[in-house]
């Protein structure tokens, strides 16, 4: 037979081949870009920070706060998950746990199960938290309830000295920003310029409002690091009258450090994107030659 009349089998499969290659890859990466968001939002980090303070007291050397936030049980987040969070968080031994408000979604009815995972929690120095802008949209009144009943001792609006060899720190908290009436006066109380002070507010829009140098480092919640990021860019919705600058990370307030974390869990959709949840753990160390603040990251599945 003529070969120009032969069919042209080999340069046929070898189009079929890429044409089909080409299809599977991009129905892979549509998959992979429709799940991986949910798969993230399951994928907890812990983020250390190493604070260097002028004004801490040696005794306080080598302690470590470990900070939860918004873990939102609820529709989009599993007890199951958290349970999971709370053994890491665990496992990082704290001398405290600080705990930023929004424990539920959509009902108060989950609060009581939140409460049951923190009586795990015990730590030298106690366990403290605030109350978040859910927790006041899902009944103020039960999510204290459970809480106390759990040994979570309520900083609204007031404070504790920590003590060691005889020598303390502050760590106070104010209401919710939005929904609540903070007062950073009343949770300062005595404290002085030459003390370190550690505020939790759920939102930390409150800080840029702040106007007392006594605050040393506030821990804030409330914006999930927008849940999704879009790299270079930021995220698209940021619950904050400030945009992008109180999204995530340490952030220069005008009278303050602001440490905001991406949070636990998730609300509307159970999905986060180049913004992983996270367990924070804050060591404590007199100021000393280096950088002020310092931080990592590692990964559990």
């Amino acid at each position: 037979m003529d070969s120009e009349n032969s069919p042209p089998e080999k340069h046929y499969g070898r189009r079929t081949f890429l044409k089909g290659l080409l299809v599977g890859a991009g129905g892979f990466f549509l998959t992979s870009s429709l799940v991986y968001p949910f798969a993230e939002a399951q994928l907890c980090r812990v983020t250390r920070y190493q604070l260097n303070l002028k004004n801490l007291p040696p005794e306080f050397a080598g302690t470590r706060l470990v900070f939860l936030s918004d873990l939102h049980l609820g529709p989009t987040v599993s007890l199951d998950y958290l349970q999971r969070v709370v053994k890491i968080a665990r496992s990082l031994r704290p001398h405290c746990m600080v705990l930023g408000g929004d424990y539920i979604f959509k009902s108060a009815s989950y609060i009581w199960a939140v409460a049951n995972l923190f009586k795990e929690i015990k730590t030298p120095l106690g366990v403290y938290g605030v109350m978040g802008n859910h927790d006041y949209a899902n009944d103020i009144i039960s999510v204290r309830t459970a809480l106390r009943q759990a040994r979570v001792q309520d900083l609204t609006n007031t404070g504790v000295w920590l003590s060691k060899g005889g020598r303390r720190i502050r760590l106070c908290g104010v209401d919710d920003f939005m929904l609540g009436d903070p007062d950073a006066e009343a949770a300062l109380a005595d404290a002085t310029d030459a003390d370190t002070v550690f505020m939790l507010s759920h939102n930390p829009d409150f800080l840029e409002t702040l106007d007392d140098a006594r605050v040393t480092l506030a821990l804030c919640g409330h914006t999930h690091g927008g849940q999704i990021r879009i790299p270079g860019w930021g995220a698209p919705v940021i619950p904050s009258l400030y945009g992008q600058k109180y999204a995530y990370g340490l952030v220069k307030a005008p009278k303050t450090q602001v440490l905001v974390t991406s949070g636990v869990g998730t609300i509307i959709v159970p999905a986060r994107f180049c913004c992983p949840p996270e367990v924070v753990a804050v060591d404590l160390y007199p100021l000393q030659e280096g950088l002020p603040f310092t931080g990592s990251n590692d990964i559990f599945k």
